[in-house]
């Protein structure tokens, strides 16, 4: 009894050792990865062809550039129309409509705060959605919230009300 009992601090320090060598390369080996959400986008916005697209982590790599930090997000994507940029598109989708509402009125509050390129210009009312409309960096911005996702579009001004409706239509 007296050479198991010796032996038991042994094999617990071993035992130890090789959970942590599990853990740590568990992740490395796993087969399960998260699956980024496909985010629809439409081919073209007020007679523009879309000219490029970034989609998932790409897409998040973006937002998270713009902002600073990361978001609470399952995928993205960000889709620019026209040769001259004339029309750009961002959109998020989060894990719930809640998700999506909690990250719309953040994102309203933090512009109200006045420290953004952004300068409010109006809401307006689109079957029941919010539709936030701001002015900044030479272009009409827009977003507002659709089910799951968010939706940040912005367009030179000449196109900004038909590409505002086109993209309502979108993403009802």
């Amino acid at each position: 009894m007296l050479a198991s009992s010796k032996r038991f601090p042994f094999i617990l320090i071993f035992t130890g050792i090789l959970l942590v060598i599990a853990a740590l390369t568990y992740p490395a080996f796993s087969k399960t990865k998260i699956a980024a959400v496909e985010v629809p986008i439409p081919s073209q916005v007020a007679s523009y062809s879309l000219v490029s697209k970034a989609s998932g982590s790409a897409a998040l790599q973006e937002f998270t550039r713009l902002h600073g930090k990361s978001f609470p997000v399952l995928g993205g994507a960000k889709a620019t129309y026209g040769s001259g940029n004339q029309v750009t598109l961002w959109v998020a989708s989060t894990t719930s409509t809640a998700e999506a509402q909690r990250l719309l009125v953040a994102m309203r509050d933090k512009i109200a705060e006045g420290q953004s390129p952004f300068t409010p210009s109006g809401s307006s009312q689109d079957r029941g959605r919010n539709v936030f409309a701001l002015d900044g960096m030479g272009q009409k911005h827009f977003y507002f919230q659709s089910e799951k996702y968010l939706v940040w579009m912005a367009a030179t001004a000449d196109l900004a009300d038909l590409a505002l409706q086109q993209i309502l239509n979108f993403y009802p």
